[in-house]
């Protein structure tokens, strides 16, 4: 019995090992599959994928392609194939966000912070409906409602913001 590295024919990846049995018909020759070799396999390194050459005379490490990738512009891209080839404007890491993505960040924060207090006008509106005593101050409402409408207007908008207390 003879190990052979079983290699996909078109990427070359190295997929697996094979225990090839000897042929009874031909003594020292062994019944492999089609697209493998004896040739040595060198360690696997992280970022890197075993690969029979081009020239198949060995296996060599690759850099793999294969994960996701930032553009340029910060779209997230999955690649699944190691024949994949990357633009140079890629990256593995996230790129910091664009001014305006920060400022539809914070917008997003803002209007969720004002969704959580106005159903308060509503309360208001029904006690005073019936005629019960006011549970909210509502100028005060009115204050921290409009003190979040003009967040994006603060100096330093949107990378530096302070916040209204929330009431």
């Amino acid at each position: 019995m003879k190990t052979f590295h079983v290699f996909d024919e078109i990427t070359r990846e190295y997929l697996h090992d094979y225990d090839a049995q000897e042929n009874p018909e031909e003594p020292g020759e062994y019944i492999r599959p089609k697209c493998s070799s004896d040739k040595p396999l060198p360690d696997q390194e992280p970022g890197k994928y075993r690969a029979f050459s081009l020239d198949l005379s060995a296996f060599e490490l690759l850099d793999d392609p294969r994960g996701f990738w930032y553009t340029a512009e910060g779209e997230l891209i999955k690649v699944d194939s190691v024949l994949e080839s990357i633009p140079t404007t890629w990256s593995r890491t996230q790129p910091p966000p664009t001014a305006e993505q920060l400022a539809a960040k914070v917008r997003a924060e803002r209007d969720a912070r004002i969704n959580t207090v106005t159903w308060r006008y509503e309360r208001q509106a029904r006690e005073t409906r019936l005629g019960i005593p006011l549970t909210d101050d509502i100028a005060e409402l009115d204050a921290y409602i409009q003190a979040l409408a003009d967040v994006p207007e603060q100096e330093g908008f949107p990378s530096q913001v302070v916040w209204p207390e929330q009431i």
